[in-house]
């Protein structure tokens, strides 16, 4: 019989996880390459390559914060339990931060400094991986967030995802308005995605889901054409249109909530929401490893050793077709991840999990009093 907390995870959601994480890590294996894509032989190759690798890390990035959204949206939520996931995030972070620095201390010596510490120390507050710096300042304001997308109603929230949506979305990354984008953070891209997802629970609901589960599955399907079309466009050399075409193929490389990144991510994890839950402990136990395998792969330090030699993609390039060789390197890569975090999860179940949620829950009392005694004051 499931224990409750296998009960409580939906392995669809697990596996979208996976798949989201997988598409980081393809990403990866092109943007932290010691090659460029054009060394790869046959247009067939590079366009299937630039589709379906190149533009879906930031798709994965908005897979996974659509979730998060999904499920934060469930219950109210409170700052002290965004507070706790960012605290056992920290440890997971500086361990693999204070490893990596170990490791590299011992190859270079000369290139370990008292500043260099301080940043292995401190990852988040440093942003050594940038996502779990957005990530955990976006857990900090989600639950006040939340609290006023849930006071607006239908009608406002409606409006308010059609307003995020364009101004994030899509003239953000118009040409001639290129300057809006500056504007647009990262963190402010995973609110634009909250608001989307907390609409589709809120007043859209899980049966409502299902029945619209054709939609959501040709929305999906229009946004993996659509990165074709735009790549292909943008190389066309047709005025104007060229232009705009390439402006949103970047978009889905860089943002997560562009337009195209928000047409296949949404339909995702919609799709995966309106599905009949099920459990499987394997999916489950795989999945929450991901986080791990994203610190492990994307330590920049470790990209001409990770990303270059027999995983470079002149190595890969000999292998026909080119395309399959890539997904094989990065399922390879995914489960060597996979197994060195698993070491990771292991030492922290048994030594350290409980004794830092105990840590935090005598920090937050401590806080808390120290509040309620102001306030009295």
């Amino acid at each position: 019989m499931l224990n409750h907390m296998e009960r409580k995870r939906n392995s669809s959601f697990e596996l979208l996880r996976i798949v989201a994480m997988l598409a980081i890590v393809g990403h990866h294996l092109i943007v932290r390459n010691v090659d460029p894509v054009t060394v790869v032989p046959g247009q067939v190759s590079q366009l299937l390559i630039e589709v379906f690798f190149n533009p879906v890390g930031r798709i994965g990035v908005a897979v996974f914060i659509g979730i998060t959204a999904w499920f934060s949206s469930a219950s109210p939520g409170s700052l002290k339990s965004s507070l706790r996931k960012i605290w056992m995030l920290n440890a997971q972070v500086t361990f693999y931060s204070l490893a990596y620095f170990v490791a590299f201390g011992l190859m270079s010596p000369d290139g370990v400094t008292f500043r260099s510490f301080i940043q292995a120390l401190f990852p988040l507050l440093f942003g050594t991986w940038w996502f779990p710096t957005a990530f955990a300042v976006y857990m900090v304001l989600l639950p006040f967030f939340l609290t006023g997308f849930k006071a607006l109603g239908k009608g406002s929230h409606k409006m308010l995802c059609v307003i995020a949506v364009i101004l994030f979305g899509v003239l953000a990354y118009f040409p001639t308005l290129s300057l809006m984008a500056q504007a647009m953070s990262l963190v402010g891209d995973f609110f634009v995605i909250t608001i989307v997802v907390t609409y589709a629970r809120w007043y859209v609901g899980v049966d409502g889901l299902r029945e619209r589960r054709r939609g959501l599955a040709l929305l999906l399907i229009l946004g993996v054409v659509s990165i074709a079309v735009c790549f292909i466009a943008g190389r066309a050399e047709i005025p104007v249109i060229s232009r705009i075409a390439q402006a949103y193929y970047d978009a889905a490389f860089l943002q997560p909530a562009s337009i195209i990144s928000l047409s296949i991510a949404i339909p995702l994890v919609l799709l995966a929401a309106g599905h009949e839950p099920w459990c499987s402990t394997l999916i489950n136990r795989i999945a929450s490893l991901a986080f791990g395998v994203y610190l492990i792969t994307d330590y920049a330090p470790i990209y001409p050793y990770l990303w270059g030699g027999l995983l470079s993609l002149s190595s890969l390039a000999r292998y026909s077709p080119c395309v399959i060789a890539c997904g094989l390197s990065v399922v390879l890569v995914f489960a060597s991840a996979c197994a060195i975090d698993c070491v990771r999860a292991g030492l922290f179940s048994r030594f350290l999990n409980r004794r830092l949620a105990t840590l935090f829950d005598v920090v937050w009392s401590y806080l808390s009093k120290g509040e309620r005694m102001h306030t009295m004051s």
